[in-house]
């Protein structure tokens, strides 16, 4: 999917933002999201704009933080895992 939004040169604030959210905006399905999910977006892009560093951005080929497993919910910060009693 990168290589392909990078071929179709899509700005690199929605690639980082699509990536980041897991959902690909357009013009077209704006108005199927609720506004937290469009916020969540226009978050996303306005933290790119803010950094705009390419090597945010993985490059084709490279594993996308979309398709690396969660961590275990116990490895997660502010994550409290309960102690078991002996």
């Amino acid at each position: 999917m990168l290589e392909i939004m990078r071929e179709a040169t899509v700005p690199l604030e929605h690639v980082y933002a699509d990536m980041k959210t897991k959902r690909l905006v357009t013009e077209e399905n704006a108005q199927y999201l609720s506004d937290e999910e469009l916020e969540e977006w226009n978050l996303a892009v306005e933290d790119y704009l803010a950094n705009p560093d390419p090597s945010r951005i993985p490059k084709p080929g490279d594993p996308s933080p979309c398709d690396m497993p969660d961590p275990p919910a116990d490895a997660r910060p502010g994550r409290l895992r309960r102690k078991r009693r002996r």
